[in-house]
């Protein structure tokens, strides 16, 4: 009746802490007998939870349908999350309340204290109560498997259960298990190279092996299995991450702007055989980038990497990519724009490389530059009170650095058709890399004093290449 409904609907919100809002989020519930999906309509958690359930009633035995109060009691009190974080844990996965306690929710909690300590177990049951419902021998299996296929000990299946519960609802016979072999046998990472990965990234677990196998290939062909062993091992975050929208084009754009912006030796050259995107090998000191700084493959070329190699580029003109690209793993508005603007302000700027002065911590600093550490917080506060656009200023209008494919803009279709060409594969990624150099280049000796008649070492080494090659076609 209205009554009844009153009081549990006031129940559930007061007590067990699930949102009223919830009663507006619809699920998908069978109709007249017939399957999920056609014939279905939506009714709210807290509809189901209050349709399901005939009593909030504090005797178990007196409940005629799901006990509410008995699976809140449960896990307030067995699985010792309290009143806070049950509340918490209830708003997320309100339909835990329907849960048998005696049938289901008990023994589960019981094989997994088995397993992990009180403390794990409520970490576990808090961000994923769903364990409960799994069977005690189901459970039982994937510790079985942590602990002898994997060689895990206690301590660390602990944390890995803690850090990512879900993987206790994975098959083993489809998930954990091909995913080890996986990383084991085929990827060569041995048992301690794939349990290093899997401690860093569980969610590695639910990945399929089609979607794992094409990233590592796409290393391995271009950079060397071991240098792919060594991203992965780093980074295994990235085998989750697309290769199409992120991985390849963002590792394409470092490694062509890694060749055009030079290594220290006397600057890049946007013909140097090595960058081209058409050779299948990388070059090695460009990948030596990657194994060092596997993180810049998840970040966005636009909004992050860019903006902070032309800022650095344009204070640190003959800064080599390496320093450049490990800058892109600090904050540009919190870390680098604050320590460079302030160097500039005090003449410090040349003392210092920028890869010594970006590594230093915020009192080492303070006290190498004398700096006040008031006068530090300032500018860190004035760079980020910055417009959004701030970061895309800093790259030129005539370069789009998109995330996708980093490609100019400038006319580059009506060129190819006023030149009757057709692009050759890789093109749009190198003239794009090679723009960037120049416009970087071009800011650099505007702003560089000294700079109007005498020579750039970049300038000194293509004009060296051009002469050996000009001595060249003279012998033959």
């Amino acid at each position: 009746d209205v009554e009844s409904i009153r009081v549990k609907f006031a129940w559930l919100a007061d007590v067990a802490g699930v949102r009223p809002a919830d009663a507006f989020a619809t699920h998908a519930e069978k109709n007249n007998g017939g399957t999920v999906g056609k014939g279905t309509r939506g009714v709210s958690s807290l509809v189901m939870l209050v349709r399901e359930t005939d009593s909030v009633d504090e005797n178990v035995e007196n409940a005629g349908g799901a006990d509410l109060r008995g699976a809140y009691e449960f896990l307030r009190v067995e699985c010792c999350l309290g009143v806070v974080q049950t509340r918490a844990t209830l708003r997320k996965h309100p339909h835990v309340l329907t849960k048998d306690v005696h049938k289901s929710m008990r023994p589960a909690l019981a094989t997994l204290r088995l397993n992990v300590s009180s403390d794990a177990a409520a970490k576990v049951i808090a961000k994923y109560p769903s364990v409960l419902t799994l069977l005690p021998e189901t459970l039982a299996a994937k510790f079985f498997f942590l602990r002898e296929t994997c060689g895990m000990d206690a301590e660390r299946i602990e944390k890995l259960v803690s850090s990512s519960p879900s993987i206790l609802t994975l098959s083993v016979e489809r998930n954990l298990a091909p995913t080890f072999s996986f990383l084991k046998d085929e990827l060569h990472l041995g048992e301690s190279g794939a349990r290093a990965v899997l401690a860093k990234a569980p969610s590695v677990f639910g990945l399929r092996r089609e979607n794992v196998g094409p990233k590592f290939a796409f290393f391995a062909e271009r950079a060397g299995r071991d240098a792919a062993v060594a991203i992965f091992a780093k980074a295994p975050s990235l085998l989750g991450t697309s290769l199409e929208r992120n991985i390849a084009p963002t590792a394409t754009w470092i490694v062509e702007t890694c060749g055009i912006v030079g290594f220290g030796d006397g600057g890049g050259d946007e013909n140097d055989e090595r960058i081209s995107v058409e050779t299948k090998t990388w070059d090695p000191r460009a990948v030596d980038v990657l194994v060092s700084c596997p993180s810049l493959l998840g970040m966005s070329v636009e909004r992050k990497l860019a903006p902070t190699l032309f800022f650095l580029s344009r204070h640190f003109p003959d800064a080599p990519a390496p320093i450049l690209f490990r800058a892109g793993t600090f904050s540009l508005r919190g870390h680098v724009a604050p320590r460079v603007e302030l160097l500039d302000e005090t003449n410090l700027a040349n003392r210092w490389a920028p890869g010594t002065f970006l590594a230093w911590n915020v009192a080492a600093f303070c006290a190498k530059t004398g700096i006040d550490r008031d006068a530090y917080d300032e500018k860190v506060r004035e760079c980020k009170a910055r417009d959004d656009d701030w970061e895309t200023g800093l790259v030129p209008t005539d370069v789009d650095v998109s995330f996708s494919h980093a490609r100019l803009t400038n006319d580059a279709a009506s060129d190819e058709a006023r030149l009757g060409q057709k692009k050759r594969p890789g093109e749009d990624e190198r003239n794009a890399s090679a723009s960037i150099r120049l416009a970087i280049r071009a800011r650099a000796e505007a702003s560089a004093p000294g700079r109007d008649n005498e020579p750039t070492p970049a300038e000194r080494a293509r004009a060296r290449r051009a002469a050996k090659r000009r001595a060249g076609l003279e012998k033959e």
